[in-house]
């Protein structure tokens, strides 16, 4: 590895992490819930998902979208989480980088990403999140660009 000078390790800018943008208020629920139950959860708690565990195993994701779904099926509204989760749980890692974060939403279209510290839940990024980071960092650009 080359021997950086001082300037270089000074000009040299810090890649963001997941960390820096998720949102550590992440809602869980466990498995054997009913999707009435995770609904009425996600309403009072303001959020458009719950990630399901069984102790302290993370097992999927419970979203509005599956909400809807299961409802106008006509499956059954006491029907478990674990019957209706979008599994496998796809993560990321907190130390991960963004860009590498906003690929896996791309690649899986999926909108909601579970942001582990190993097997911990630290929190959930979003598109949402993506979108505020990235229009925050191209009004950075144009500013330290100028006219």
């Amino acid at each position: 590895m080359p021997v950086q000078s001082k300037h270089e390790l000074k000009t040299r800018r810090r890649e963001v992490l997941v960390e820096d943008i998720m949102n550590k208020r992440v809602v869980t629920i466990s498995d054997s819930a009913s999707i009435n139950e995770a609904a009425r959860i996600m309403k009072r708690s303001g959020v458009g998902c719950v990630v399901v565990k069984r102790d302290s195993d993370l097992l999927g994701i419970v979203t509005e979208r599956d909400v809807i779904s299961v409802l106008a099926s006509g499956r059954s509204e006491a029907c478990t989480l674990a019957d209706v989760i979008s599994k496998p749980l796809i993560v990321v890692g907190a130390k991960d980088p963004v860009n590498q974060a906003a690929r896996i939403l791309a690649d899986k279209g999926i909108r909601r990403l579970p942001v582990v510290d190993g097997t911990r839940l630290v929190g959930i990024l979003t598109s949402t999140d993506l979108v505020k980071f990235y229009d925050k960092l191209s009004k950075y650009m144009m500013k330290s660009v100028g006219p």
